[in-house]
């Protein structure tokens, strides 16, 4: 009878064994996912992290752009009001030598 319940004591003793293999081997898998899911998660925010500063640059260079724009509009505008005046004075003196002239 105790030769019965020493076999029997071992085989249970094995069989846990084996089910805390199984339990750490299932860990290490587990382990080994959530250290991949890190390196991705690590590589994504490294991504969006380099297409945000491509994106301030992209923005920084429109203003830039857009001030120079907005810049040279102004100067064009003063070029064509003053070249309107310009017209309108020659205009003024044509009329006044044609009035003169008629008199």
């Amino acid at each position: 009878m105790a030769g019965v319940l020493q076999q029997r004591l071992s085989q249970v003793a094995r069989e846990h064994e084996l089910e805390v293999l199984r339990e750490k081997m299932d860990l290490m898998r587990r382990l080994e996912d959530a250290e991949e899911s890190a390196r991705a998660l690590k590589e994504t925010t490294q991504q969006q992290s380099r297409l945000l500063e491509e994106y301030a640059r992209e923005v920084h260079m429109a203003r830039a752009e857009l001030a120079s724009t907005q810049k040279q509009l102004a100067m064009a505008k003063q070029e064509t009001e003053r070249g309107n005046m310009s017209q309108n004075s020659d205009l003024v003196e044509q009329q006044k030598r044609e009035i003169v002239a008629l008199r």
